[in-house]
């Protein structure tokens, strides 16, 4: 992911400067589904429909009527501020040794293609071009990423990239397999999304993405709250927060995490910047 950042930010400044398919077992599950709810409609150019399941070559959009979109600004703006208490290295080392990602990925819940992938849902299929993750980055497209499934939630991430002739983009979304529901996470800068972050039992997620246009380079993060209504998840902002550069972040409970900041002083004499590492944690609020 940060290799991806560096190349999409690589390219923003270089503008500015010239102004075999098979089943695939999603697990069992009994919650029942209401088709009225979960059915797909899209009006995207290119985008067909086939014996029922939807195939697309581009990333789904707001046109969706299953979309919903998370981590508007003016609703974190109403939440309230993560509290960090300073840490040592010895400690984050063993909050990091102790916790286990909730993503699975490895490639059994996806159908890799030559130049795209598909996923599977409830009642569809999603068709997603990835030519770009294996091309230099340089060549003008679209792409998505794969970055994991989570087998309690039942939940896809992934994150698309555009290349354009004047632009790059990213967007992250979660696209839930029982509901067919994508969740869009609205960006809050210019970069990426660094891989969201469940926390052990799955209660909620952090999302952050490291702004390198800010000055000094700042990190946005949000705390997502999952919602288990009789087996149907759903998802609602609960807080937010900012720091320098975040380099990890891990979970130390369902109930607060710690993080690896990187304040990256520069040094006069090399005139190179120098990583300057603190850890710190947070409890989340009541």
């Amino acid at each position: 992911m940060k290799q991806l950042n560096f190349i999409l930010v690589f390219f923003f400044f270089g503008l500015l400067s010239c102004t075999q398919p098979q089943k695939t077992d999603l697990g069992n599950n009994e919650t029942t589904i209401d088709s009225n709810n979960t059915q797909v409609t899209n009006d995207i150019d290119k985008e067909t429909h086939l014996n029922g399941d939807f195939k697309s070559d581009h990333i789904l959009t707001n046109k969706d009527t299953n979309e919903i979109e998370l981590g508007y600004q003016e609703t974190y703006n109403k939440l309230p501020d993560l509290d960090f208490l300073d840490i040592g290295k010895l400690e984050f080392d063993r909050y990091k040794n102790n916790y286990h990602s909730k993503l699975n990925i490895d490639s059994s819940k996806v159908i890799f293609l030559d130049s795209s992938f598909i996923i599977k849902t409830s009642k569809s299929e999603f068709k997603y071009p990835n030519k770009l993750m294996t091309d230099d980055f340089t060549k003008k497209g679209h792409s998505v990423e794969y970055l994991g499934f989570n087998n309690y939630l039942k939940l896809y991430v992934l994150q698309g990239y555009w290349v354009g002739g004047d632009f790059t983009s990213a967007e992250s979304f979660f696209i839930d397999s029982v509901t067919n529901l994508k969740y869009s996470l609205i960006q809050l800068s210019d970069f990426s999304f660094e891989t969201p972050v469940f926390s052990p039992n799955n209660k909620y997620i952090v999302t952050y993405v490291n702004d390198m246009f800010e000055s000094p380079d700042r990190c946005i993060y949000g705390i997502i709250k999952v919602i288990n209504e009789n087996g149907v998840f759903k998802y609602k902002e609960f807080a937010r927060g900012s720091s320098d550069i975040i380099e990890d972040l891990v979970w130390i409970n369902d109930y607060s995490f710690a993080i690896k900041i990187n304040h990256k002083d520069y040094n006069k004499t090399t005139k190179k910047e120098i990583d300057n590492f603190t850890y710190q944690k947070a409890s989340l609020p009541k």
